[in-house]
């Protein structure tokens, strides 16, 4: 067993995902510059390198999700298309990372959208997990935060 440092100086590791192929893995920083990263990898040797930006959300400028929202848990569905969790964004974006565009919007009945991951038997269920980290009086506002929500009719899978 090995532990081997592939990249350091990020402030919020979250969102990984892997080419159906193999030979790119996708990686969000969430905090500054709320970037989603795409690197080859080398699966023999267990390497990434040639990082480059698919999408940096520090430029947005509240143009797709707020400004203080940031790109959290990912997953990638049967066409190469990439499924971010926006925290404090109440939704989730499914973007090409070839241009760094975004396909698809769902809106999710809670701000705090953490992560997502494909399920059911034909993997064309998008599970949605949220976080309720705030005042009881936000609660109010957001009854349905912390919830698990279950995604349909997305016309891919996972």
């Amino acid at each position: 067993r090995s532990v081997k440092t592939q990249q350091s100086g990020i402030t919020v590791s979250n969102g990984l995902a892997w080419s159906a192929d193999n030979k790119t893995f996708y990686y969000i920083d969430s905090r500054p510059p709320k970037c989603i990263y795409a690197f080859d990898y080398d699966m023999d040797a267990g390497t990434i390198a040639n990082r480059r930006v698919v999408k940096d959300y520090s430029q947005d400028n509240g143009q797709e999700i707020p400004v203080d929202a940031v790109p959290d848990g990912m997953t990638i569905d049967q066409d190469g298309k990439l499924w971010v969790a926006f925290f404090r964004g109440g939704c989730v974006l499914r973007v090409d990372p070839q241009t760094g565009k975004t396909l698809q919007k769902v809106d999710i009945p809670a701000t705090q959208v953490t992560s997502l991951a494909w399920g059911g038997r034909n993997l064309d269920e998008l599970y949605v997990t949220t976080a309720r980290n705030f005042s009881d009086e936000e609660f109010q506002k957001q009854p349905l935060a912390g919830s698990l929500f279950k995604i349909t009719g997305l016309g891919t899978k996972g």
